[in-house]
Parts: C-alpha cells; structure tokens; sequence
C-alpha cells in the first residue's frame, strides 16, 4: 500500500493527482500543506460522486462485518453521509483523484490500517473492482472526526471530463476559466455544482468543513 513506502517516511503528507487532472483559476493558489498543518487535518478532497452499485459488490456488508467483529458502532458522520434515504448504501464517495492525506492517517491509525489489510486480503478489489475512493470514503467517515477532513473550495479543478471551479465562481466565468482544458468537441463536460454528483443534495456534499 502507498503509505508504507519507505520513500513517504520523509514526508508528513502525500497528495494524490491523477491523470488529466488540473488546477487551474485567475491566481495562484494558497500552500494546502501549510493550511492542512496549522489546522490539524487529517484529509483534504475536492469532489464528491457515487460509485455504481456494480462496482461495490459486498462491500457494505463487508464493512458492517467488520464493525461488527470488533464491536464498533457506525459514526454520526458515516450515518449522515453513508446511509441512503431509502436503502442501507448511499454509495457516496469521496474523489479520490484529488487527495492529500497526511501520510500517518493509513499508516499509524490502527483501525483504518486494519480496514485496509483486510481489504486487501478479501480479494474484493480483483472480484469486484472495488475502488479506492468507496473503501477510503467508508473508513474516513467512520474513523475520522468531522473536522479533521476538509473541502478545498478556493481553486478550480478539471478531471478527465467533468471540473468544478472556485466556490463563488459565476458560472460564465467558471466556463472562461475550464475552458483550455475542454478540448474535444464530440466529449460533453459536465460541471459539477459545488463540486458534487449528482447534485449537491449528496448527504456527503456539505458535510465537511470547507476552505473557500
């Protein structure tokens, strides 16, 4: 797993940036290492979605069991944003796309570390293509408290096809600023509004403070 590297143990954050993704805005940004530092965080993201039901293929029972095994009870965040209205598994999940996490959070936390190890023994990952952003989402819920996990809201970001701008961004102007980055014209780009899909109704979209 990454945060066992033996490279990270010089670092106290990673940040994680996939392909096609993009910062972008009118200026440059401030240090969100010195910002997650001086108020103690533990994870910073940028966007919310939901996985498809197909990709989480007995995951949510597979975590209950493991609640259950070690007789822990489910968090008021992950009630509040992990249970649906109308069935167990809202399927909301953190974009794990855009991620920095202070590099002990996976390391050093007992539990999330034994999430991960059993995650990985199951073999629901290669069964099911299980994804990294439902397993993180269900452990950063239920193990973190609400104000060690924060939003970033002050720059604009752009992944493969879909960006979210700068909270207070007009939406004309969010189009002038994403503009470079849509390049294909047959390819629709979707703006996420307030960075969450499908809308910013998702019990996980406001959830968590957030850095405007």
């Amino acid at each position: 797993m990454l945060p066992n590297h033996p490279l990270l143990s010089l670092f106290t954050f990673y940040w994680r940036l996939d392909s096609h993704s993009y910062i972008f805005g009118p200026k440059p940004i401030k240090d969100p290492f010195e910002l997650m530092e001086k108020q103690k965080i533990q994870y910073a993201f940028v966007m919310i979605n939901e996985e498809a039901e197909h990709y989480t293929a007995g995951l949510w029972s597979f975590f209950q069991t493991f609640l259950t095994d070690r007789c822990l009870k489910l968090s008021e965040a992950f009630r509040k944003t992990q249970n649906g209205w109308f069935v167990d598994y809202s399927h909301a999940m953190i974009f794990t796309n855009f991620a920095i996490a202070r590099v002990s959070l996976f390391r050093d936390h007992e539990l999330m570390r034994a999430w991960l190890q059993i995650v990985d023994r199951n073999g629901g990952i290669y069964r099911y293509r299980w994804g990294d952003a439902p397993i993180h989402t269900l452990a950063l819920t239920q193990f973190l408290q609400r104000n060690e996990i924060v939003r970033l809201r002050y720059f604009g970001y752009f992944h493969r096809h879909e960006y979210v701008c700068a909270s207070g961004t007009k939406e004309e102007l969010c189009k002038q600023q994403a503009q470079p980055f849509l390049t294909d014209p047959k390819e629709k780009y979707p703006q996420y509004d307030d960075g969450c899909y499908p809308s910013s109704w998702s019990p996980l979209c406001h959830y968590y403070p957030e850095i405007k």
